[in-house]
Order: structure tokens, then sequence, then C-alpha cells
């Protein structure tokens, strides 16, 4: 079914993939279709996607707050540093993450940070809502990397 992938996203079936590839960096399987949400909504809006795994998918190591310099790095998978999907995969999804990325779950989520070490993850549209989250996670020890965070 993945050539009819793009029914509910506008997605052509390779950016399914790439897209896909994202949700499986980014999500733990209960939250794929929520994230997959997030990155529909963004390219819609032609917001930066700005994920750290399409950051750390060119480094040496991975963190999860990656650096300011690490994000200014112009890659064609650095979401950062350009508008719209990476050029490729960066890496191979799953099938939940497929599945997600062509049926999202229905929401207005612009933004989502992982807040707690269990793994809880928080979505919103509003980007002071999201902010008020990436401090809660930095107090939680979550995006303490000993690198300062950039939202």
């Amino acid at each position: 079914g993945l050539l009819q992938s793009g029914l509910n996203t506008g997605l052509t079936p390779y950016e399914t993939l790439v897209a896909a590839s994202l949700v499986e960096r980014e999500a733990k399987p209960q939250d794929m279709s929520k994230v997959a949400r997030v990155i529909v909504n963004r390219l819609k809006v032609d917001q930066m996607l700005q994920f750290d795994s399409t950051v750390n998918y060119t480094l040496d190591t991975t963190e999860v707050a990656t650096t300011n310099a690490d994000r200014a790095r112009e890659t064609a998978w650095n979401t950062y540093a350009m508008y719209g999907l990476p050029v490729t995969p960066i890496a191979a999804p799953s099938l939940d993450a497929v599945k997600a990325m062509e049926n999202p779950e229905p929401g207005d989520w612009l933004y989502f940070v992982t807040v707690d070490k269990e793994g809880t993850t928080l979505f919103t549209d509003d980007y002071q809502e999201h902010l008020r989250l990436v401090t809660q996670a930095q107090r939680s020890g979550i995006l303490d990397s000993s690198r300062p965070y950039g939202g």
C-alpha cells in the first residue's frame, strides 16, 4: 500500500519512507503516529522540522541534545539547516513507523519533547508551552548531555 500512502499526508511514497525514518529515530512505538502528525503539520506550514536525529545522522557520536555548532552544519540531512525532509532516509523504518506516517494521528501538534527518563513524550501546538516542556526535560536530566540544547 505504499504507493497510496500519500492519501492522508500529501507525501510521495519516497517522502513517506524518508519521513518514516525520522519517526523511527524520534519516537517510541506508542508515540509514532503523533510524531508523524508533527512532521506533516510542520511540512504543511513550511516550518523547519528541526529534529536532532537528522543532526546526529552525520555525527560520529549520537547525543540527545545536539550543540548549536552541530545544528548549524549544513548537510543534506540536517533539518535545522534546511526546510523540508532530508534527501534520504536516516534509518531503516520499521513497519510501525511506515504505518504511522501513512496514517498520522489527528492533531494540531507542531512540537514534542521527551520529558523524563521513562520516555514520556508530550506534544503541543504552542511554542511557549514547548519551551516549558524543554525546561521540564532539562530538569529531569533527559536533555542533560553537558551540551546546550537549542530548542
